[in-house]
């Protein structure tokens, strides 16, 4: 016997196509078929500012499933996202808590919805121009700019978390600085001997 898949509720905080695409598989999963089943699950799995979109929605007519789907996308949508996903990738930077991994699966995700439409060698290119200009470290944007010149975008990410994977154990520079700062000071402080 199969097991039945919850949706993940959604209040309208996160992107609402990912939200669609995530209630799409869990119906597809659960055989949630007709019209009446789905726009059921649907309401049910809307809180908050999400859920304010079922005023007046009329789930008894055979198009409510995509009435819904479209309150939602003009609700938490973008007017023209294309345009606001191109000058959000331009500007994306890796953040103090972004993993390489969601570093990269937010620019891959930007540039989808930016440039649908591109070819994989485009892609490619500004996928690893992004990711290598982005980056917190600037030792490692120095370290990818220098050694991974020739490589495709994934074998850059790949070649990120190696390098960041292999120096995160060594102590940062400001910690030896204190260590030597310290060292210094301790000396100037030792006492000297003076000769009877």
């Amino acid at each position: 016997m199969r097991q039945f898949q919850t949706v993940r509720p959604y209040s309208g905080k996160t992107s609402w196509k990912l939200f669609r695409d995530h209630f799409r598989r869990v119906a597809k999963v659960n055989s949630w078929t007709t019209p009446k089943e789905q726009i059921q699950y649907l309401m049910l799995s809307l809180e908050g500012a999400a859920a304010e979109v079922l005023r007046d929605l009329d789930e008894c007519k055979p198009t409510a499933v995509d009435d819904l789907w479209q309150r939602l996308a003009h609700r938490f949508g973008s007017v023209d996202e294309m345009l606001e996903a191109k000058w959000e990738f331009d500007a994306r930077r890796q953040s103090d808590t972004e993993s390489l991994v969601e570093f990269e699966q937010a620019l891959r995700g930007l540039y989808k919805v930016a440039w649908p439409t591109a070819s994989s060698e485009t892609r490619d290119a500004s996928l690893k121009r992004r990711f290598e200009e982005g980056l917190l470290s600037s030792e490692l944007t120095q370290y990818l700019r220098l050694h991974c010149r020739d490589l495709t975008f994934e074998q850059t990410v790949e070649k990120a978390r190696i390098y960041h994977s292999t120096t995160d154990g060594t102590k940062p520079k400001k910690t030896r600085k204190t260590i030597q700062r310290l060292s210094a000071t301790w000396q100037n402080k030792t006492p000297t001997r003076t000769c009877c």
